[in-house]
């Protein structure tokens, strides 16, 4: 039952993270970490009662619920490019 629960929340807070909030939400992005981080404490503290289908099966519902987002890109975008491109 618990890891079902934790599932659920780990995958609540990805799709709210991709999706619902944007860089200026803070409260937003804290409560989704610190729910998404409990959430994975559960299931790391249980990791020897789940099988490698059920972990995989997981990691790969985390990665379609964010097939269709857009990266959101900061701002800073040409500054992080250009500072690569002076540094190599």
């Amino acid at each position: 039952m618990y890891k079902y629960l934790a599932a659920l929340g780990l995958i609540i807070c990805t799709i709210g993270l991709g999706y619902f909030t944007s860089q200026n939400q803070f409260h937003y992005i804290v409560l989704y970490f610190i729910i998404g981080f409990v959430s994975y404490i559960v299931l790391f503290k249980n990791k020897y009662r789940l099988s490698l289908n059920w972990i995989v099966g997981l990691a790969l519902g985390l990665r379609i619920a964010l097939l269709f987002n857009m990266p959101s890109l900061s701002d800073d975008l040409y500054r992080f490019y250009w500072d690569g491109l002076l540094t190599t």
